[in-house]
């Protein structure tokens, strides 16, 4: 009977150090990139993760921070930002109190990438695409 009320007590605390935001939809997303001209090498903070279509794993307290590169071509640096996710944060709120809002900040869960930007589309709670225009490029180098 003791060892139950631990583990009991136990899950409940391990629920109640997460609000409602870190646990629909987490501290993290998958930016799916999509460049216009697919042979550019994507890169996020001077680190190369593709070239043309590419994945990478963002932490949502940090805002999308891209820059496109491609032979004969200007880089293009593009920044995404981030924006409160106010129905989950509210429901943290009314569940968990401040400390569920303290949670969900400090951890960087409370927020999502701006959907009203052009090229940016929500898959689902933990995937979003960034379609990118890049300018600044030949159309022959482009159209390929």
């Amino acid at each position: 009977m003791k060892n139950l009320l631990k583990s009991i007590l136990l899950v409940f605390i391990a629920l109640s150090l997460n609000s409602c935001a870190a646990m629909f939809g987490g501290t993290k997303y998958v930016a799916h990139v999509t460049p216009s001209n697919k042979q550019a090498d994507v890169y996020m903070n001077d680190i190369k993760y593709g070239t043309g279509d590419t994945k990478i794993k963002v932490k949502r307290s940090n805002n999308l921070n891209l820059t496109l590169k491609a032979e004969d071509c200007e880089d293009l640096d593009k920044m995404y930002v981030k924006e409160a996710r106010v129905p989950i944060v509210i429901l943290s709120f009314v569940s968990w109190g401040f400390i569920g809002l303290i949670v969900d900040f400090a951890s960087g869960a409370a927020y999502k990438p701006d959907v009203d930007v052009p090229g940016v589309q929500k898959i689902d709670d933990k995937n979003y695409r960034f379609v990118v225009d890049y300018v600044g490029c030949p159309e022959t180098i482009a159209d390929k």
